[in-house]
C-alpha cells in the first residue's frame, strides 16, 4: 500500500520515477492485512488506489485474513464500473482475475462466504475464476523404506467441504501443494527456522470435485507407472490429474505456512 501512496505522490509531482502499476502487474500477492489507517476516509482512499491494481492482475493470491479487503475492493470496483453500452447485453466485469490462490490463516466459513455469494459483485467474481489454488498444511511422508513417491492419497483441505464451490461456475482446474517430509522432522525447526523440503504440486480438473457423492475427501495417489522419480519431473493421468515435483527444496514453516509465497511464485 505504501508503494501505491508513493506513486500517487510521484504522479501529482510529475516525477520521473512514477510508474503505472495497472499496466504492468500480472501476479499479485496480498498477505495478512496491516491496518494502519487511522480514519475511514484514509481507508476509503487506500481502497480506491488498491482496487485497479489488484484487479489488473490475472493471478491474485491473498491471505484468508484479507478476504475482507477483497470484499471492499470488489464493492468499490462494482460501483465504479462504466455503464453497459446499449448494444451489449452484459458488461465485462471490472477485473481480469482468472486465478485465485488462498493462502495463510484460518479459512473463512459460512457468513463470510455469504458476503461474496450474496452480492452481485461477489457472485460475479467467484463465477469468473478459472483456476483455484490453496495452501494445504498436509504433509507427505517419505520416510524410508517408503518409495520416492508415497502411496498415500492426497487429502483435500477441509475448507473445500464447506465452500460454495458451485459458485465457481467457470472453474477449470484446482492446484494444491504438498510438502514432502522425511522423519525425523524437528517440530521446533518447522515452527521457528523452517525446514527445506521438496514440494509436490497436485493439479486436477474441477470436475473431480463434482462427483455424484459430493466433494471427495482425497485424490488418489500416483503409483506404478504413473510415478515420478526426481526433482522437476511430472506425471499425468488419464483423468487429467497432474503431479509435479519442485526442482529444488523450498523452506517451509508449519502453522503460518511461510514458504507458500515461494511455491506460488515458482510453481503456480
Amino acid at each position: 500500500m505504501q508503494a501505491l501512496l508513493i506513486q500517487e505522490a510521484y504522479k501529482k509531482a510529475n516525477n520521473v520515477f512514477q510508474c503505472d502499476y495497472v499496466s504492468h502487474v500480472r501476479k499479485m500477492w496480498i498477505g495478512p492485512p496491516d491496518d494502519n489507517f487511522t480514519s475511514a476516509s484514509e481507508r476509503s482512499h487506500a481502497i480506491g488506489l488498491l482496487t485497479p491494481v489488484m484487479f489488473a492482475a490475472p493471478s491474485l493470491a491473498l491471505s484468508w485474513k484479507s478476504v475482507d479487503l477483497l470484499i471492499e475492493c470488489l464493492e468499490h470496483a462494482w460501483k465504479s464500473r462504466p455503464a453497459t453500452p446499449v448494444n451489449e447485453e452484459h458488461s465485462q466485469p471490472p477485473w481480469k482475475t482468472q486465478t485465485l490462490s488462498l493462502t495463510v490463516g484460518n479459512p473463512i466459513h459460512g457468513t463470510k462466504w455469504n458476503s461474496l455469494t450474496d452480492t452481485p459483485q461477489g457472485s460475479a467474481f467467484l463465477a469468473s475464476i478459472c483456476h483455484l489454488s490453496s495452501i494445504t498444511y498436509v504433509y507427505r511422508d517419505y520416510t524410508d523404506p517408503q518409495p520416492l513417491i508415497s502411496s498415500q492419497n492426497y487429502r483435500l483441505p477441509d475448507w473445500m467441504k464447506t465452500a460454495p464451490l458451485a459458485s465457481f461456475k467457470s472453474l477449470q482446474t484446482v492446484a494444491l501443494p504438498y510438502p514432502r517430509t522425511k522423519a525425523p522432522v524437528s517440530v521446533s525447526g518447522l515452527s521457528n527456522r523452517g525446514v527445506d523440503m521438496y514440494m509436490e504440486l497436485l493439479a486436477f480438473p474441477a470436475t473431480l470435485l463434482k462427483a455424484p457423492n459430493g466433494i471427495p475427501n482425497e485424490i488418489q495417489a500416483f503409483t506404478g507407472t504413473g510415478t515420478i522419480s526426481g526433482p522437476g519431473e511430472e506425471a499425468i493421468r488419464s483423468d487429467g490429474t497432474h503431479l509435479r515435483l519442485s526442482l529444488s527444496k523450498l523452506r517451509w514453516y508449519s502453522g503460518l505456512g511461510y514458504g507458500w509465497e515461494k511455491i506460488w511464485a515458482c510453481m503456480l
